[in-house]
């Protein structure tokens, strides 16, 4: 009995031993450094390993969330890690300058501040397990295990090599292999399924996520622009230059903790001689576990394979194979942690709010715009639980509305008594003051920008009708202006297909019997009292996504406000797991369909019984597998989005990974794609306004992505940047300030002009035009810099 207790007692001491060695290691390396002796890559990993799981590791033990599976806890470590580095970061951030120091961010600060709130959390997390013993891991793989994670391994490796090769050389071979291996892969293993472990597919989950966004992130030695990452550079420098965050009054950015404070203290850690780096590889690593969150949510109701395939369509959207965008990276992350804790039954209820509170704070402090679109989600969720809920006793039966009824409640599934209300009024009442407070008292920008988005919204409704009110990826999808080319159609026809089958799949959820939905163990699809459950929630949350959609879409000013796009990719977290079901349904009507046509064949019996083509049209040993259907939709659309499949054809896909910026050839549409890439000349174009510039001059551009260089590389304030130049000249034909050319636009001769919403309902718009038809413009300026490429006038 005592030896027994002692060996207990050593068990539960490996976990805060195994820390206690990390952060002695991390003391020792951040000594060694301030002595002078570095050694290379050791301090990047070893503070990487300690900021990113650590924390996250000792809050579940004390928690006592070891029941949950390795994913799981892998998740949620990973979560609570970043947003324990956030928010115990601001509480540095704030108390340090009370006591007179400027710089609370610095190395000495944030390793003194950090270590003692990990040895903290180390002693609460002994006195809390003194009685239970650690769980351990099992990562020990069969050889047929083995062999099933040898290619993922080798896509990681194909990824890294292939974008290093495009770097150099511009050769694009190894990434066009890789993303035909990729779906080759697919299915492969969707074919061997009954051979594979459900606890593989984690595994090949994350190593074909982080070979998609190491793909595009390591391409260029400088950051892709596209959704305001310059914008965000310029945040993450300006923070780290003052080894202090504070409210720059500039924007609504102001308030992203994830672009600024995040990235600071992991500099501080890291030390990354070039700080643009930490922002092309930490955020694609974060963004690759989210698909990971949408396997563990979809495979509650799904088997693994099908499960595995939700998360393969979350990872074909074009947001997430070209994501740029740091803030968004992790408002999607923590969103799909929040949706994944709401449902996760294993989590006891006190647990799970806790979870549910700290990564909705997480979604607020990290994009504001996320944060809204997630609370009018769940407040949807929640009332229209409120409004079914109304129309049912509490025996479980339906109340007869009458064949009349406006709301089609008999559609709905009873809610029992005793049924577990996920979405409580306190927890919407709780992230409203959140929002609130974070966004009206601390940075007040944003919660001006949502009130002002709305009541724009409102008025932009009479332009309803307008088509060109609406912004270009609406009236691609709409089919209106679609090249016509064998890339486009083919994307547009599997774009729509994906639709059909998320609609399909909401419809399914809706009118199923009592919302169950089960693939039985010999994977043949079957409704009705079911093996898997669906919860009413995660059902009424599956509507109000695609009532976002359809709003984004046939609302003029919100597509305008916010790319649909980055909408889809928050919306797909829920959807992926409907785009499955639709695919099952669909499977289910195909063979239903089949079955009448073939039992209506009565007039030509007696023929097809003497040609013995009644077993061709149906033979009784074959049976239709929806894997097979969803894949024939997956993997053409994962083809499509990544750009190969525009590549191979001979067209120029919207993509910087397989294209080079000096191969341009006044191609419009090359040009266009090239102007999310940052040449040296740009950078170096940038840093002489930083050093050379009149700070009380105006900086004109022609394109968005010119201020984000602007504002990234060379630090310039938004407010000494136009990117209106062209609408400007031709309004009044005289620009008052420098004119700022890049390379890919002074070698090919053609700007990308833009143009802002107009009064009058018109959509934002980007047109190409030829520096030589602005020649007066530019004759009338002196070139007071040039370095071979880019271009500075006044």
């Amino acid at each position: 009995m005592i030896s027994s207790l002692r060996i207990n007692k050593i068990k539960n001491l490996r976990y805060p031993c195994l820390i206690l060695s990390l952060q002695l290691a991390l003391l020792g390396i951040l000594g060694l450094n301030e002595l002078g002796i570095q050694i290379p890559i050791v301090r990047q990993f070893v503070s990487f390993v300690y900021l990113t799981f650590v924390p996250g590791v000792l809050i579940l033990k004390i928690l006592k969330l070891e029941q949950l599976a390795i994913p799981e806890r892998f998740v949620l470590s990973v979560g609570l890690s970043i947003s324990f580095i956030m928010f115990f970061g601001l509480l540095v951030n704030s108390i340090l300058p009370i006591f007179g120091y400027l710089h609370p961010l610095s190395i000495t600060a944030v390793s003194i501040s950090f270590s003692a709130a990990i040895f903290v959390l180390l002693i609460i997390d002994i006195l809390v397990n003194e009685d239970t013993s650690d769980s351990t891991l099992d990562l020990k793989f069969s050889n047929i295990e083995k062999c099933f994670l040898i290619a993922p391994i080798f896509f990681l490796v194909m990824s890294i090599c292939g974008s290093f090769l495009m770097n150099i050389n511009n050769n694009n071979i190894i990434l066009i292999f890789l993303l035909f291996l990729i779906p080759a892969y697919i299915i492969f293993i969707s074919i061997f399924r009954t051979s594979i472990p459900d606890r593989i597919y984690p595994i090949v989950i994350i190593l074909i996520s982080v070979s998609f966004t190491l793909m595009f992130a390591l391409r260029g030695s400088h950051i892709i622009l596209g959704l305001d990452p310059g914008y965000e550079l310029f945040f993450f420098r300006s923070t780290l230059d003052n080894m202090h965050w504070s409210i720059l009054n500039i924007n609504a950015l102001d308030s992203c903790l994830s672009i600024s404070l995040l990235p600071t203290i992991y500099q501080s850690f890291l030390n990354i001689n070039n700080e643009e780096y930490l922002f092309k590889i930490l955020f694609p690593l974060l963004s690759a576990i989210s698909p990971l969150v949408v396997y563990l949510i979809s495979r509650k109701y799904l088997l693994g394979s099908y499960a595995f395939l939700a998360a393969v369509f979350f990872m074909s959207q074009e947001t997430f194979l070209r994501t740029n965008s740091a803030r968004l990276i992790l408002a999607i992350f923590f969103s799909a942690l929040a949706i994944f804790v709401l449902f996760q039954n294993d989590i006891n209820e006190v647990k799970k709010r806790f979870l549910f509170i700290i990564f909705l704070a997480s979604i607020v402090v990290s994009h504001y715009s996320t944060s809204y679109i997630f609370f009018f989600l769940i407040l949807f969720t929640f009332l229209w639980k409120q409004i079914l809920t109304k129309f049912i006793d509490y025996t479980g039966r339906v109340i007869d509305c009458g064949k009349n009824s406006s709301l089609g409640i008999n559609a709905y599934a009873p809610i029992r008594s005793g049924a577990k209300e996920n979405i409580r009024p306190i927890l919407l009442l709780l992230f409203f003051v959140m929002i609130f407070v974070w966004y009206s008292q601390v940075a007040a920008s944003p919660f001006q920008s949502g009130l002002l988005f709305i009541g724009q919204t409102f008025q932009a409704l009479n332009n309803i009708f307008l088509a060109e009110s609406r912004v270009y990826e609406v009236e691609l999808l709409i089919g209106k202006n679609i090249p016509y080319r064998i890339s486009s159609i083919i994307g547009f026809v599997f774009t729509w297909a994906t639709f059909i089958f998320i609609g399909l799949g909401i419809l399914t959820m809706i009118f199923g019997q009592r919302y169950t939905a089960y693939l039985s163990r010999t994977g043949k699809p079957a409704f009705g009292s079911g093996l898997y459950r669906l919860n009413q929630e995660y059902v009424l949350m599956s509507v109000g996504c695609g009532i976002l959609l359809a709003g984004a879409i046939i609302l003029p000013f919100v597509s305008n406000g916010y790319s649909i796009k980055r909408l889809y990719q928050v919306m797909v977290i829920v959807l992926s797991t409907c785009f499955i079901l639709g695919g099952i349904s669909m499977t289910l009507l195909l063979q239903s369909a089949f079955t009448r046509m073939t039992k209506r064949i009565k007039i030509f019996k007696s023929i097809l019984t003497k040609i013995n083509l009644a077993a061709i049209i149906r033979p009784p040993h074959i049976k239709v597998s929806p894997l097979f259907i969803i894949i024939i939709i997956i993997v053409p659309y994962n083809i499509y989005t990544t750009g190969v499949l525009a590549q191979i054809c001979g067209e120029f896909p919207g993509t910087n990974t397989l294209n080079s910026p000096k191969n341009t050839e006044g191609n419009a549409t090359l040009i266009s794609t090239m102007t999310w890439h940052i040449c040296d000349q740009d950078c170096f174009s940038a840093e002489w306004f930083a050093r050379c510039m009149n700070k009380e001059s105006m900086i004109f551009v022609p394109h968005f992505h010119s201020a984000e260089v602007l504002m990234g590389e060379g630090k310039v304030p938004a407010s000494n940047i136009d990117f209106s130049l062209v609408p400007n000249y031709e309004k009044n034909h005289n620009i008052v300030g420098y004119i700022y050319l890049r390379y890919i636009e002074t070698t090919s001769g053609v700007i990308m002009a833009y143009y802002p919403p107009s009064s009058s309902g018109l959509a934002q718009r980007v047109v190409p035009h030829r520096i030589s038809d602005y020649f007066l413009l530019f004759s009338s300026k002196n070139r007071i810099y040039s370095n071979g490429g880019s271009e500075i006038f006044k």
